[in-house]
C-alpha cells in the first residue's frame, strides 16, 4: 500500500505543478497577495483542518487494521478495502441525496 501511495502522492503533485496559476493569471489578478486572498478563506479554514485530520485518522487506523489481520494476505486486505470503500461510497451518496 505504500508503493501506491508514493505513486499516487506524485501523481498529486505533478498534476498540481502543472495546473498551477502561471505568470500572467497571476498578474491579472494582483500577484501572489491577490492570489491568496482569494483562495484562503478563514470562515472555513477549521473545517478544512478538520478534514484533513479525519483523512489522517483514517490513514492512521488503515494500518492498525491491517496489522490485525489474522492472516494478513494481499487478498483478504483487498476484500477489507473494497467493503469499507463500497461502505463509504453508500453513505456518501445516501448523505449526497
Amino acid at each position: 500500500t505504500s508503493r501506491v501511495s508514493v505513486v499516487i502522492d506524485t501523481f498529486l503533485v505533478v498534476f498540481v505543478a502543472l495546473n498551477a496559476p502561471i505568470s500572467s493569471s497571476l498578474q491579472s489578478i494582483g500577484g501572489m497577495p491577490g492570489l491568496l486572498a482569494n483562495s484562503v478563506h478563514f470562515d472555513t479554514l477549521f473545517v478544512g483542518l478538520g478534514v484533513l485530520s479525519f483523512a489522517f485518522v483514517c490513514q492512521h487506523s488503515a494500518f492498525i487494521i491491517a496489522g490485525s489481520l489474522e492472516k494478513p494476505t494481499t487478498h483478504r486486505w483487498s476484500i477489507v478495502t473494497m467493503s469499507t470503500l463500497l461502505f463509504c461510497g453508500c453513505l456518501a451518496m445516501l448523505c449526497g441525496v
